[in-house]
């Protein structure tokens, strides 16, 4: 028994700077800085997940900011999947995994309404990026 709750406190004093890494650290405004990073399907089902972001400095620290809507909710599943398989890298180093933490609007009218939620990317703001690559992980939606 100890050595079962001595394996968990270990496993979780491991993964806790991954865990800490989707911490919503602040929400700002969207202003006209942030970027569409929509998820769209097209055929019978067309419609998909509008969404938002920018990346910030603060403290001399790079976060990622973003927040988005569905826009058919019989994709609400592909999307949650492709926002829980999102990474942002710098120069091919993952710094972000997970957008699930994006804010959610309530209607494509309220997209630019809704303050986005913004996580660390731990990355410093001096140290120049060469490549910034952001995708989503694999949505595949079957009707």
């Amino acid at each position: 028994m100890k050595k079962a709750v001595l394996c968990t406190v270990l496993a979780l004093s491991l993964a806790g700077p991954a865990l800490a890494q989707n911490k919503v650290t602040r929400q700002i405004p969207v202003d006209s800085e942030f970027n569409d990073v929509s998820m769209r399907w097209s055929g019978a089902t067309p419609g998909g997940y509008k969404a938002l972001s920018k990346l910030i400095v603060v403290n001399g620290v790079l976060e990622l900011c973003g927040v988005g809507v569905s826009t058919n909710i019989q994709l609400n599943q592909a999307i949650a999947k492709g926002l829980r398989g999102g990474k942002l890298k710098f120069d091919g180093k993952t710094v972000v995994k997970n957008f699930s933490f994006f804010a959610k609007a309530r209607s494509e009218r309220a997209l630019r309404k809704t303050p986005a939620n913004c996580v660390s990317t731990g990355h410093p703001a001096s140290k120049p990026v060469e490549f910034v690559d952001f995708s989503y992980g694999d949505a595949t939606f079957r009707n």
